[in-house]
């Protein structure tokens, strides 16, 4: 959320610096000749030389300002496009843990005791809400969990 905010407020001060920066260069100095007005019945442009280097200094600095401005937005895409796929996966995680579980308790009903389905059982919970799992802590399964876990899946494969 903090995230999201700060890119949000960078997002918001980019913009407005670069609507100031326009308007800079937009009334920077530049004056109409009265002599071409009265004669010729037309406006034409007069500038000083560093009028139009200053100008050209600002057209350089607001597309800089614009680039950045891009990539704030294109940041803020990527992370409200993480925040789906993560829900989405989390989503899929509980489905599948739900299923591991029913699994597992055919498979303790079927074939009595054993120490990996006991500590499969008390590692992915009951059948119960994700956080069972300890995602948001994201603890390290030991070695001999992991040695467990494939023995489990194998039994699960000759029992199938």
């Amino acid at each position: 959320m903090e995230m999201k905010n700060s890119l949000q407020s960078l997002i918001k001060t980019t913009w407005d610096l670069h609507v100031r920066i326009n308007e800079k260069i937009n009334c920077n100095g530049i004056k109409f000749c009265r002599y071409c007005s009265d004669i010729h019945g037309h406006y034409c442009v007069v500038a000083d030389d560093t009028v139009v280097e200053e100008r050209e200094k600002m057209i350089a600095i607001r597309d800089s300002l614009q680039d950045v401005h891009n990539i704030l937005i294109y940041l803020q895409r990527i992370k409200s496009c993480q925040k789906t796929h993560r829900d989405a996966a989390l989503a899929s995680l509980e489905e599948k843990r739900l299923l591991l579980i029913e699994r597992v308790n055919q498979c303790h009903e079927k074939a009595g005791k054993l120490d990996v389905l006991e500590e499969l059982k008390a590692f992915f919970g009951n059948g119960k809400k994700l956080n069972s799992l300890g995602i948001s802590k994201r603890k390290r399964l030991n070695r001999r969990f992991r040695r467990g876990f494939l023995v489990f899946f194998l039994i699960l494969q000759e029992l199938a």
